[in-house]
């Protein structure tokens, strides 16, 4: 289903037993186009799917990869930065890599690059350049971040609208009443799942919910998964267990 075909659908409300949670008028969450904003970033997320498979065709590896990921979620602990922003740093990262091969040498420099965008994007003050260069050991010059930056942004076409998994989470947690824990150890889990190439096959809709799910089996009291959560995440336990095995 498209876009266009997704906010085209008559709206109306959830089915009888589901606790409708747009009734509140709250200006905040935008209430009132609460189920409509989720269908476009639903249906935008399935638009959305990446490839490990750069991995198998030049110089980086998995662990690479990985170690990468790893200190780039150093450097967004050390800046201040929110995981909304490692989130479409990451997913940026994959999208150039799958579109146009780079050389070893590159690759923490394209790392820095992309958290340097997704700031833009995400945050109110984003990172200096030059501090950005600094955690790199001295290993890149602002003017080479600038050039990389250019490239990015030309390869990804500048559509840096992607909806990340916290996004999706948020709305999740709306449906039903959870202790704390539960929502620490989802964005733990959805983190966790950036090192990993296993999961770069998932949605972000899928990733958030599959979280969710694991986290409801480990400390929730009753059922893991309802008919509610089936409902807004259109997941049911089925279409989550690939992706919570791994």
């Amino acid at each position: 289903m498209d876009i266009e075909n997704a906010l085209m659908k008559v709206k109306k409300g959830p089915p009888q037993g589901v606790l409708d949670i747009d009734l509140v008028n709250c200006p905040l969450l935008c209430s009132f186009y609460g189920q409509d904003i989720m269908n476009y970033l639903q249906a935008r997320d399935t638009t959305l799917l990446r490839s490990a498979e750069y991995i198998s065709k030049g110089e980086i590896t998995n662990k690479m990869r990985g170690v990468l990921v790893d200190w780039l979620g150093q450097v967004q602990t050390y800046e201040g930065l929110t995981s909304e922003s490692l989130h479409l740093c990451v997913f940026m990262i994959d999208r150039f890599l799958t579109l146009k091969l780079l050389h070893l040498n590159k690759l923490q420099l394209l790392g820095i690059t992309c958290l340097l965008i997704a700031s833009k994007v995400i945050e109110r003050f984003p990172p200096e350049i030059p501090n950005l260069c600094q955690l790199t050991a001295g290993a890149y010059q602002p003017h080479e971040v600038l050039s990389m930056e250019k490239d990015v942004l030309n390869v990804l076409m500048f559509d840096l609208n992607v909806p990340g998994p916290i996004v999706f989470l948020d709305r999740y947690l709306q449906v039903d009443k959870h202790e704390e824990e539960i929502e620490n150890l989802c964005l733990y889990l959805m983190d966790l799942s950036l090192t990993h190439t296993r999961f770069v096959q998932y949605s972000a809709s899928r990733v958030a919910a599959s979280a969710l799910y694991l986290a409801r089996f480990l400390f929730h009291s009753g059922p893991a998964w309802s008919p509610a959560l089936v409902y807004y995440t259109k997941f049911n336990v089925d279409n989550l267990m690939a992706c919570v095995r791994l």
